[in-house]
This record gives structure tokens, C-alpha cells and sequence, in this order.
């Protein structure tokens, strides 16, 4: 049986590791130092290094021919280590080994004992969270009070699950998903090491299918490279890799950058045939214009760790051509419409609603917005029947379509309710369209219009409740080459 490419070429000192420079140095620093605690903490999502590090450390603290904080892995404390045949460092899997009597066994009867032939006997107990509340006081009064030969080194997905008192007697350090850069390298050296050479693009689509996960990278590879092939390129990589989101959100910011409503909504609705879940694709979207907004400030590594190659480049691309005041207001739709999602009976359909308002150049924000009009006294109010305001809608509507190009599209999905003194209840069908109304910017834009064309300072209140307005909703849509259903 061939061993797998994470097992086969796990690393073996701190600079083999990808990534976890600020793990990494400071570990090192203290092993040169002689400055290292009898308790450890590595927090981090699965595969990014806890265990591995965990284990050269291990090593490093028992090395005699210790250089630069690294472990030699020559000497007999460290082929004995690598070999598996110590009995002075125990690994516990805390998800399989969760009771207070596991925990007595494995670490607090063993500790007492002093190392059989190495100096510090070290304790590495995975998924730490997994142990229940009794094994966990249990492990409380030895990690608090450990004697001078023993070391430990917790590693947990989920910090919140593990108690504070046990925090706090450790010195915790938090790990990072890989960025696709570090994974491609990482992955490029695996390849060629095997004899077989990859594209780039196809590295990156394995890095990014990994989600930061180095040993998900590895898994997938080996499936890449089980193929036979020894070139892989694109459309090998096909037959086994998943279909990309981050692809597929560019493709759609693509259409956006050209105002291509029909070529937006056309591309989503074939994701979404292909399998692809509408809601779990708008949080890759947000995901990715949170990075570029990111991008636009100047901190490019949430962008870097999702995506690299061409992708990149082309995402560099628009967070240039929109900047950071544009991508704010995707950003605002997107979250509008990912709130939608939860009570629409077609998933889709706000984020149709949210794309179609993003190709037409929807957010951007009117460069002197208008102040809100202060409220008359009572006295000085001139009330205004609906069907007076109904009359004068038409003059309303279009002077909100010179000021902002965002609010004409659902302001005319809606319908006058009533008119309550100087406030206007406006009905919508969709919740979305009531809160993008009475958000605050658009509320002091519409008090100011309807000031200058009625001199009635009347205030619009989206309501959502308005069934009426599904039939215009569908007319905007099909003019954009969408469906509703």
C-alpha cells in the first residue's frame, strides 16, 4: 500500500513547515533561549500544522545536537521520536478518549514517572476540546502544577469549547489557514519530487478547493497525481477536482464590470443547475468582495490565501477599477440580500435582485447627499391625501432617478399604503427592498426630494407587506434576461 503524500513527506524541522512564520520564530527563540513553558496552546483550523509542529517540537526540546532552535533528527532521541518507538512522548486523541479515566491512564499517572530516556516526556493531546468537564479537572491541577520533566502541548479546532482555566495556564498560539502562494509552493515541491509536473493553474484550484487546509491540499493532489498522468493540466484535473466558487464569483463580477445583468443572471442560474447551493455561493461572494474591499485599504492577504493565478490578478483588477466606495456598496447588497434569503420561497432571487442592481451601477453614492429636512411644527403641517401624493408620484419618481440610481428599481416594486401625519407607509413584497428604503441615506435622500417637489416634509417607511408587487418585480427581472422561477 502506497503512503499517502501528507504522511510521506510530512516535515521534519520548523522551516520545512508552510507558513506559521509567527509560530515558528517564536518557538525557536525559546528553545534557543531556554525560555520554554511547561504548557502549550495551538488553536487553528484542521490541517494547518498543530500536530506537526506539536511533534518537532518535541523533538527540538530533546535534541542533544540541537542547532538554530531545529532538531537534528539524527540523534537517538530523535530517530527514536520518528520512529515511533518512544515511550516518552504521548499522543492522546481527545475525540476518541474523553473521560476522566482516559485522562487519569494516559497523562496523570504516566506523569509522575520520569522519562524513560529522553529529558522532557511531552504530552500532546489533540481535539483537546473533545474531553469532558471531569477529564478537564482532572488535567487542571497537573497542567497547573506539572513537575520539571514533563511538557504540554494541547491542539484544538474550537477554543471556545475549552475552559478558560485551562487557557490560562497555557501559552496559546493561534495558527493560520495557508494562503494559496505558500500551498501552491508547498504543493509545486510534492509534484516535482514525484516526478510529475502540474500547471499552476491547476496547483491553485487544488489550494483553493482546500479552503487553507494544507493536508486537504495533499489528499487532493495524490488523487491528481493517482491519475497516471505525467503532465496534469486543467482538464485533468477535472475528472477529480470540485467545481471552483472562487471561478465561478469571478466569472459573475466579470458581468458585473460590464454591466452585464443578463450575462450575470444567466451565469448564476447555470451554477445553480450544476448543483451549485445559491445561499452557500452569496457567502463565497461576500467572502471575496470583504477580501477585495480588504485589497482596496491596502491588506492584500485575505485576497492572497483565497485565490492566486489569473483569478487573482483579474480580482486585483476590479478592486482597481471600483475602489473601496464601490465594493462598500456591493458589499451592502450582497449582505441585503443574503438577510432575504432566509424567508424567500426561491433562494435565488435575492441575490438576482442584489446582482442586477450591482450592474447597474447601483452603488454608487451621490457625491453631495442631501441633508434630512427637519420636521415642521404641527401647526405648519399641510396634510396630503394618497391619492394627491399618487398624482404627484410620477414628478417624485423622477427626480429620485437623477439623484441616485439605486432606489428607482424598488422604489417602483412598491405601492402608497397610507399616509399616517408626515409619515408614508410604503408596502414592498420583499423585505429586502423595505430595510434598502429605510436605510438612513435613503431615507434623508427621499425627505429631501419629496420636500423640494411637494414642500410637504413627508418621510417614506418601507413596509414589507405588499403581494402586489411581485409582478413588477418579475417584469424588472426578465428585462435583465433573469427568471423568477
Amino acid at each position: 500500500m502506497s503512503i499517502t503524500l501528507y504522511r510521506k513527506y510530512r516535515p521534519l524541522s520548523f522551516a520545512d513547515v508552510t507558513e506559521q512564520e509567527h509560530v515558528k520564530r517564536t518557538l525557536r527563540n525559546q528553545l534557543e533561549a531556554g525560555t520554554v513553558a511547561h504548557a502549550y496552546l495551538f488553536i487553528g483550523p484542521r490541517g494547518v500544522g498543530k500536530t506537526t509542529i506539536a511533534r518537532i517540537f518535541a523533538r527540538a526540546i530533546n535534541c542533544g545536537n540541537r542547532k538554530g532552535g531545529e532538531p537534528c533528527n539524527e540523534c537517538s532521541s530523535c530517530k527514536e521520536i520518528l520512529e515511533n518507538k518512544s515511550f516518552d512522548l504521548v499522543e492522546m486523541d481527545a475525540a476518541s478518549h474523553t473521560g476522566v479515566d482516559n485522562v487519569r491512564e494516559n497523562i496523570i499517572e504516566n506523569v509522575r514517572f520520569a522519562p524513560a530516556k529522553l529529558k522532557y516526556k511531552v504530552f500532546v493531546i489533540d481535539e483537546v476540546h473533545m474531553l469532558s468537564t471531569g477529564a478537564f479537572n482532572a488535567l487542571l491541577k497537573t497542567i497547573e502544577e506539572p513537575p520539571p520533566h514533563a511538557m504540554f502541548i494541547l491542539a484544538t479546532t474550537e477554543i471556545h469549547k475549552v475552559p478558560a482555566t485551562i487557557v490560562s495556564r497555557c501559552q496559546r498560539f493561534d495558527f493560520r489557514r495557508i494562503s494559496v502562494p505558500g500551498m501552491v509552493k508547498r504543493l509545486k515541491e510534492m509534484a516535482n519530487e514525484e516526478g510529475f509536473t502540474v500547471d499552476d493553474e491547476v496547483l491553485a484550484m487544488v489550494s483553493r478547493a482546500a479552503d487553507g487546509c494544507e493536508r486537504d491540499a495533499e489528499s487532493l493532489l495524490g488523487q491528481l497525481l493517482s491519475l497516471g498522468e505525467k503532465n496534469v493540466t486543467r482538464e485533468t484535473a477535472a475528472l477529480v477536482l470540485p467545481g471552483s466558487a472562487t471561478v465561478q464569483v469571478a466569472e459573475l463580477l466579470a458581468c458585473v464590470a460590464k454591466q452585464d445583468a443578463a450575462g450575470a443572471l444567466s451565469s448564476l442560474n447555470k451554477f445553480v443547475e450544476e448543483g451549485v447551493d445559491a445561499v452557500v455561493f452569496l457567502d463565497e461572494l461576500i467572502e471575496t468582495l470583504r477580501a477585495m474591499l480588504l485589497s482596496s485599504l491596502g491588506a492584500n492577504e485575505t485576497l492572497d490565501r483565497m485565490m492566486g493565478g489569473a483569478v487573482r490578478t483579474q480580482v486585483l483588477g476590479f478592486v482597481k477599477e471600483w475602489g473601496m466606495v464601490k465594493i462598500v456598496g456591493f458589499l451592502e447588497l450582497c449582505l441585503d440580500a443574503r438577510r432575504g434569503t432566509r424567508l424567500e420561497r426561491i433562494p435565488q432571487l435575492p441575490l438576482e435582485l442584489a446582482l442586477v442592481e450591482m450592474c447597474i451601477d447601483i452603488p454608487v453614492l451621490p457625491l453631495a447627499p442631501p441633508v434630512p429636512p427637519a420636521p415642521l411644527a404641527p401647526s405648519t403641517f399641510i396634510p396630503i391625501s394618497v391619492s394627491d401624493l399618487e398624482r404627484q408620484w410620477p414628478k417624485v419618481f423622477e427626480r429620485i432617478k437623477e439623484v441616485n440610481a439605486t432606489l428607482p428599481l424598488i422604489i417602483q416594486t412598491g405601492k402608497i399604503l397610507s399616509i399616517n401625519g408626515n409619515e408614508v407607509e410604503m408596502g414592498f413584497q420583499y423585505r429586502l427592498h423595505a430595510d434598502t428604503v429605510n436605510q438612513a441615506k435613503n431615507q434623508a435622500m427621499l425627505g429631501s426630494i419629496l420636500l423640494e417637489v411637494l414642500s410637504c416634509p413627508l418621510r417614506i417607511k418601507g413596509i414589507y407587506a405588499l403581494a402586489e408587487a411581485d409582478a413588477a418585480t418579475s417584469d424588472i427581472l426578465e428585462q435583465f434576461g433573469g427568471t423568477v422561477a
